[in-house]
């Protein structure tokens, strides 16, 4: 099995000659003006569903989610690591694996990996509900995963798609009641150590549709995420709002480039802030394209 394990990854190194050895591994060598599939083989496959990914901030490694319905129905992280100028086979990550874990986050320092899960509090059966979970780098790997407290999470409501700024404030979508429509956009500062109540971020953003999957700059400038405002290019389409004077503000639909008839959603821009990746369809792949073609603010 090793020997058949070290000719898949010679194979592999001679084959995908797309990616740059010497940048980024998810670096490409020539500009992605148009939406590339990521990986293609290796992450993206035609096998299964593939979405949400996350990169430490080396880019070394990339966490994402895997359903596929004719073996497994759940939706499993699953981790790949870049060796030898490519990407290696996937492999479950070592918390998950049990129970629908999806969204998987990096914290900014590469710390902690945030993520939600519907795995059941201790002595229960199971849950209906998606709670918020993280797990911190440790000497011996992850540590087992360990549930936000309230107020981020809620007995009667799911959080999901977490996502954590430099300052430590945490962005979530919850459909927890007093929103403004099926699922909004939530923000929790950090003072002293400990998350305070969450606040709804406006209606700029969160409207009575729904918004979620929100992927928060780390310098907390801008934010990209998904609405299932009916005025889009499909179901759920990726918009952009800044954050300034205070407020997000009135947010933009990414465009025909990004959004097509199908689902957009899932966004995060890799470490070095080059590039947008997202998930699209309902049998899913990730799509990377230059962050250039966005013409952000400055």
């Amino acid at each position: 099995m090793k020997r058949l394990n070290l000719l898949y990854c010679l194979l592999i190194a001679v084959s995908l000659p797309v990616y740059s050895q010497t940048l980024h591994p998810y670096a490409y060598q020539n500009p992605l003006p148009v939406p590339q599939v990521f990986a293609p083989g290796i992450i993206s496959t035609v096998d299964g569903a593939e979405f949400a990914s996350a990169f430490s901030p080396d880019g070394k490694e990339v966490y994402f989610v895997v359903r596929t319905l004719l073996e497994d129905p759940r939706m499993t992280i699953y981790v790949s690591c870049f060796r030898n100028g490519n990407w290696s086979k996937p492999e479950k990550a070592s918390f998950s694996g049990k129970f629908d874990d999806i969204d998987p986050m990096f914290s900014p320092d590469g710390k902690r990996l945030y993520f939600n899960s519907k795995r059941p509090e201790r002595g229960s059966t199971g849950s209906k509900y998606h709670d918020l979970f993280y797990v911190e780098r440790t000497p011996q790997g992850w540590s087992e995963p360990v549930r936000l407290p309230a107020p981020i999470n809620l007995p009667n409501s799911s959080e999901i798609y977490p996502c954590q700024t430099r300052d430590g404030t945490l962005y979530f979508a919850s459909d927890r009641i007093g929103g403004f429509g099926k699922m909004d956009i939530y923000r929790a500062r950090l003072v002293d150590g400990k998350y305070q109540a969450p606040e709804n971020i406006g209606a700029f953003v969160n409207s009575t549709d729904s918004e979620s999957n929100a992927y928060v700059s780390p310098d907390e400038r801008y934010m990209i995420y998904y609405s299932t405002n009916k005025d889009g290019f499909g179901f759920t389409d990726l918009y952009i709002s800044y954050f300034e004077k205070g407020v997000w503000n009135t947010p933009e639909n990414l465009g025909e480039l990004i959004n097509t008839e199908a689902e957009e959603y899932a966004p995060v821009v890799s470490p070095d802030g080059k590039y947008l990746f997202f998930s699209r369809g309902r049998v899913t792949d990730i799509y990377q394209v230059d962050l250039d073609v966005l013409n952000l603010k400055k």
